[in-house]
């Protein structure tokens, strides 16, 4: 079919690179996606236990942020 994928990050043509590099980018991409997932994990559950959210307030009934970013209830 000649259909190829276009990979951003790495800057990689599947239609033009080596089966070797495409296979040794399926296997360190899941990794590496599963890394990153828990670096945001760990900064979003310490900015909670600060007190501070990164909620869309606008649209949040009931609550709104102060200047410094802490989730406060609207009476």
């Amino acid at each position: 079919m000649n259909i190829g994928v276009y990979i951003e990050v790495s800057g990689i043509n599947t239609l033009t690179a080596s089966n070797l590099i495409i296979e040794q980018l399926a296997a360190i991409y899941p990794a590496e996606s599963w890394s990153r997932s828990r670096d945001i994990e760990f900064v979003l559950r310490h900015r909670m236990m600060d007190g501070k959210t990164l909620l869309n307030h606008t649209r949040f009934l009931g609550c709104t942020k102060s200047s410094d970013g802490v989730l406060q209830i609207v009476p």
